[in-house]
């Protein structure tokens, strides 16, 4: 019997534009969906440790109440955007700010809605990074 490694593959257009192939992932982060809709969730990836230079973005759609693995080729994000009925986003502006400490210090980013019970919040979701 012969055995075989597979090794997973990811392909990622870059902001370049070029198509990017290559280990199924670098970097990870479970995202945890606890509002009440189906959300959509974009990553954007950096080149380098440096937050100026974007790399490409990866997407995925999370079930209400489920989470998913969202998979990326390099080590850091620098943005998270969620839309749906809901929508928020967090932001790396520079290294160290409470962005880069969300997304990229966190193994878990768990979206929940702002307030159920407030009328001039629906719509609004939160993004919170946790190491459970």
């Amino acid at each position: 019997m012969k055995t075989f490694a597979v090794r997973a593959v990811l392909s990622v257009t870059l902001a370049s534009g070029i198509l990017w192939c290559g280990p199924a992932s670098a970097g990870s982060k479970t995202i945890v969906n606890n509002t009440d809709h189906r959300i959509k969730a974009v990553g954007i990836t950096r080149c380098a440790d440096d937050p100026g230079c974007t790399a490409g973005k990866v997407k995925i759609k999370i079930d209400k109440g489920t989470q998913a693995a969202l998979d990326y080729p390099t080590t850091y994000l620098n943005q998270l955007i969620v839309s749906g009925p809901e929508s928020c986003a967090v932001t790396v502006n520079v290294r160290g700010d409470a962005g880069d400490d969300t997304m990229n210090t966190n193994s878990t980013l768990t979206v929940s809605d702002l307030d159920d019970q407030n009328q001039a919040l629906k719509g609004i979701c939160t993004i919170a990074g946790s190491n459970p």
